[in-house]
């Protein structure tokens, strides 16, 4: 029997130093379409993914997680 886990994550933007280099009103216009109020921050994103390949998520498959922080 093939054991095959077929998961995925959807994220938008997230905090890394490559910010720094966008345009302050971008950074503005895009923050305000996040209900949290803020991106991601890159350990946001590593725990999901951690959580999905671990033996917690054994149930989880074919799944697109979705970490937008509420993004519209």
């Amino acid at each position: 029997m093939l054991d095959l886990k077929l998961t995925d994550y959807d994220r938008k933007i997230y905090e890394t130093e490559l910010k720094g280099f966008l345009p302050k009103e971008f950074i503005e216009s895009e923050t305000e379409k996040y209900h949290m109020g803020r991106w991601a921050e890159p350990k946001e994103i590593a725990d999901a993914i951690v959580y999905l390949a671990s033996d917690k998520a054994t149930y989880i498959t074919g799944q697109v997680i979705v970490l937008d922080g509420g993004h519209c």
